[in-house]
């Protein structure tokens, strides 16, 4: 242990079970190992979990967890897969689960924002909005529907609309620090909170972006800016056939963004990333791994998909979209095949799914359902994905899986690159080489984030009942971030096992550790979690 002593865990949990009562006071077998169960190659146990329900209990829960020095790990709803689920960094702490502080606290349906606690999901919010008029969608992700939208937010995570960068689209954070200070720039009058939830910056030193990506704090609310309902939608599919087609289609995709054609994030997957999210490993074809070409081409071909594959939602007036949809198709003339499917065609589809097999959709899903996404309708298809290689049977994702139950093996390298081809196809080089050597498919998704950066998000998939495919695949996770920072590609997000491929010596590290012993001197809150 790093901080928690047993016996005081055990005088912890005694008071926080006459505080929550024994349900949400549970440091049992049971507890622990549902905790401790994720999909990445090897975790951190712990030492059981809480849950508060309220803003007081939550106080409550910190001030207990100081007077006895146990250190606490807060997770809003666990769904962070392949980065680490519910696990902490390091051993010894007592997870902090606070997916029951679920309230949807405001909604400003004149400004369009709404003001969530950290247990808030997609779905959710999905539900309550449409129940207020739909006049707002939400910035849907690619991860589960019953994820928390705060827990995204909070390591900067991103998604398919305009407003895809969502902690920049997000105001008015509040925390509680370990000693109980309750940060927040709304005075005891209440007197900026006519500006906290819409305006980001505040005034002054801006400081609610030390409690993201940290642990600084515990994240008890914050304000989630929506997007109105666009008039019209659709989407653009790009297909290359040729690995040196992507050099154009970089080249193309960042002036787009440049000149504001392309708002929202457009992503460009590989084969088996496509592959990945249609099937599991065709074990009865081949026991060969990593898949041969000849494989991939077959299933390539049965799937009707290409060997890299792109999508990108576009919105707005009717207009606007038809001329998007034009102008994209005429950057990448000669360079990729595009195609344009209208909202109205989706719609359709939606309620006519038989027919999604004669116009070629089948690279964006196997089910019309999950075009939905694009739509801002949260879904749960996209977790498919970390089955590849799990023996399980696939199960269906309207039954909300747990696949850490399931013994699939998932963990993700996530570089960023500038948007320029030649930075990517050195990753694109890297990445294959070392994963292919460790007997793993070259899994990849290149998300273009803003206008001049791209994150590649590099899935290694096992089979986690497997030791020694779980083994290789934690040596190829090392060797991969070793040999991608070796070369300045570092990654803008880590699991809890790759934290020393994000932290350095530079000086903005050390003054991280200033602020974490100022504000949390004792190491309460996620020791381990980005510091040094």
């Amino acid at each position: 242990m790093t901080i928690s002593d047993k016996s005081n865990v055990s005088d912890a949990f005694s008071a926080w079970g006459k505080l929550l009562g024994a349900k949400y006071a549970r440091n049992s077998e049971e507890a622990i190992s549902e905790y401790s169960a994720s999909l990445i190659p090897e975790s951190a146990s712990n030492c059981g979990v809480v849950l508060p329900k309220t803003f007081s209990e939550l106080q409550e829960v910190l001030s207990i967890a100081t007077k006895n020095k146990v250190s606490l790990y807060p997770i809003s709803c666990g769904k962070n897969w392949g980065y680490g689920a519910s696990c902490p960094v390091q051993e010894g702490n007592v997870i902090l689960d606070l997916s029951r502080m679920n309230q949807i606290l405001e909604y400003d349906e004149t400004l369009g924002y709404v003001v969530v606690e950290p247990g808030v999901t997609p779905e959710q919010l999905y539900n309550y909005l449409e129940d207020h008029g739909g006049k707002f969608i939400i910035d849907t992700i690619g991860g589960p529907s019953d994820s928390s939208l705060l827990g995204n937010i909070l390591e900067r995570g991103y998604g398919l609309g305009n407003l895809g960068d969502h902690f920049l689209h997000s105001s008015g954070i509040e925390a509680l620090l370990a000693d109980g200070t309750h940060y927040s720039r709304v005075n005891k009058g209440g007197a900026s909170s006519k500006f906290a939830n819409i305006y980001k910056w505040g005034v002054g030193p801006y400081l609610d972006g030390i409690f993201t990506q940290s642990n600084f704090g515990v994240v008890t609310k914050l304000a989630i800016w929506l997007a109105t309902k666009p008039e019209s939608y659709g989407i653009v599919i790009i297909k290359a056939e040729e690995e040196r087609q992507l050099s154009g289609i970089i080249e193309s995709i960042r002036a787009l963004k440049l000149n504001g054609v392309i708002p929202q994030l457009l992503h460009l997957y590989n084969d088996v990333r496509i592959l990945s999210s249609l099937q599991q490993f065709p074990s009865s074809q081949t026991d060969k791994k990593p898949l041969s070409e000849e494989v991939k081409a077959k299933l390539r071909k049965r799937h009707g998909i290409s060997l890299w594959n792109g999508v990108t939602a576009i919105s707005g007036t009717k207009q606007e979209v038809r001329l998007r949809a034009k102008m994209i198709k005429k950057s990448l003339r000669g360079k990729a095949q595009v195609q344009y499917v209208s909202g109205t065609l989706i719609d359709f589809l939606i309620k006519h799914t038989w027919l999604v097999r004669f116009i070629g959709l089948s690279s964006v899903a196997t089910k019309v359902k999950s075009l939905q996404i694009f739509k801002g309708i949260p879904s749960y298809t996209g977790i498919k994905s970390v089955y590849w290689r799990s023996k399980n049977p696939l199960p269906d994702m309207n039954d909300k899986p747990q696949p850490q139950f399931d013994n699939c093996g998932t963990i993700w390298c996530s570089p960023l690159t500038p948007m320029i081809a030649k930075d990517c196809f050195e990753v694109i080089r890297i990445t294959r080489d070392i994963c292919e050597s460790h007997g793993f498919e070259f899994n990849t998704a290149m998300n273009f984030i803003s206008s001049r950066a791209i994150n590649f998000i590099n899935a290694i998939s096992f089979d986690k009942s497997n030791a020694l495919e779980t083994q290789n695949a934690l040596n190829c996770y090392n060797e991969l971030n070793e040999i991608l920072l070796k070369k300045g590609y570092v990654s803008y997000r880590s699991s809890t096992i790759g934290m020393q491929y994000v932290i350095d010596d530079s000086p903005y590290w050390d003054v991280c550790k200033k602020i974490k012993i100022a504000l949390d001197p004792n190491g309460i809150i996620a020791p381990g979690r980005y510091e040094k």
